[in-house]
């Protein structure tokens, strides 16, 4: 897992009507139903400080012209990250058109806002306590739901956010837990990244908690070589790694992306990859290395200590680059399959670029001591 400033500094349109009959459209679009890459300390883990955005009008294209009047932020899913706990805060929430691009963004704040500031939100919020993500969910759960007190009307331009966390005079808390989820490039600089879905270990009769993870930091692509490394499986047995295009289910898919693998004789365990139709319980495995590219299942067998790193070369398809591929393993215990979690590649691009940065501001400092992070926001959800 990735974080984005803790204490030592490592911390477009998905649109649908949810019950409170509101329209949801989710800032940068790729992540409405991908988790991000890393998450960051503000506004929540740090009881005190000030995180502010910059979202170019490309990002927020799809609510030009719409009345906002709901902003969520959600917690990350990363493996193993576990439940979160209540935590009351403060906060201060002001919106203002972008004076510049978001490549512009400065170490002070005074110069990302726009004249026109209008505080959106401003009191006491309790964040309600939140599970851990379970094995079929694909992003973690709402961490923060703010209701304005009036509706903002979004103009043709960038957005300037500044979240502040935490009254004057009040001492500063870190807390163990609530991170926000968040997606970055860094440097702002787009090559694509990969992220964990899922959480790994179902259907396993012995305990094992299978993880499939990529290089930290590597940047999944087209034309270039995939690295994935395997744990938390029995020694000594037999893997199956499929890598594949992003689908939803369909007539030809079984089950699709996200799919439930029970009719495959795998109970609460969910495919994140895909299998063609006809497939009879293992059999799809029988051929080695086989697939149609960029389709691939790779054979393996763990190590001594239930690990595996493999290798897989991606042929160069440059009408490709931008897709959504992922990768999971299935890994034989006895009798048993048992799923991985599942990867989510961002090949060669994420398409968000550097249409977005922030900075984070410590306690009551009035700008930051840190460079900012061009390439980086929180991932909004914005309700109208």
């Amino acid at each position: 897992m990735h974080r984005i400033l803790s204490t030592s500094l490592l911390g477009l349109l998905a649109l649908q009507t949810l019950p409170a009959q509101n329209n949801w459209v989710t800032v940068p679009e790729q992540f409405a139903q991908i988790p991000g890459n890393v998450s960051l300390s503000l506004p929540a883990r740090w009881s005190k400080g000030t995180l502010q955005v910059i979202l170019d009008a490309e990002l927020m294209s799809p609510l030009v012209g719409q009345s906002i009047t709901h902003l969520r932020l959600r917690r990350p899913a990363f493996l193993l990250e576990g439940a979160y706990s209540n935590r009351q805060l403060d906060f201060k929430v002001t919106f203002s058109t972008a004076p510049h691009r978001a490549r512009y963004i400065s170490s002070d704040p005074a110069y990302n806002r726009g004249l026109d500031e209008v505080v959106v939100f401003e009191g006491p919020v309790n964040l309600a306590g939140t599970p851990a993500a379970a094995a079929g969910d694909r992003v973690g759960a709402d961490l923060i739901d703010l209701v304005f007190a009036q509706p903002y009307l979004l103009s043709d331009t960038g957005l300037t956010i500044e979240w502040e966390t935490g009254l004057a005079g009040t001492a500063m808390d870190v807390s163990p837990e609530h991170w926000v989820d968040a997606a970055w490039h860094m440097g702002g600089v787009d090559q694509g990244f990969a992220v964990t879905i899922g959480q790994g270990g179902c259907n396993s009769a012995g305990g094992s908690v299978v993880h499939l993870e990529m290089d930290r930091g590597a940047t999944p692509g087209f034309g270039k070589t995939l690295r994935f490394k395997l744990s938390g499986a029995p020694a000594n047995t037999r893997v199956y790694l499929l890598v594949d295009l992003v689908e939803e289910a369909s007539a030809d898919l079984i089950p699709g992306f996200g799919g439930s693998m029970a009719a495959l004789g795998l109970p609460d365990c969910v495919l994140w990859t895909r299998l063609p139709a006809g497939s009879q319980r293992y059999g799809f495995f029988t051929a080695r290395g086989t697939g149609t590219p960029p389709s691939q299942v790779v054979e393996g067998t763990t190590d001594g200590a239930g690990e595996l790193t493999r290798q897989v070369e991606m042929p160069d398809l440059p009408e490709l680059h931008g897709r959504q591929m992922t990768a999971q393993a299935l890994v034989t215990e006895g009798t048993r399959l048992v799923a991985s979690n599942g990867l989510v590649l961002f090949m060669n691009q994420a398409s968000f670029k550097d249409h977005a940065a922030l900075i984070f501001i410590p306690e009551d400092h009035v700008q930051t001591i840190w460079a900012p992070w061009h390439g980086a926001s929180p991932i909004f959800q914005f309700g109208f």
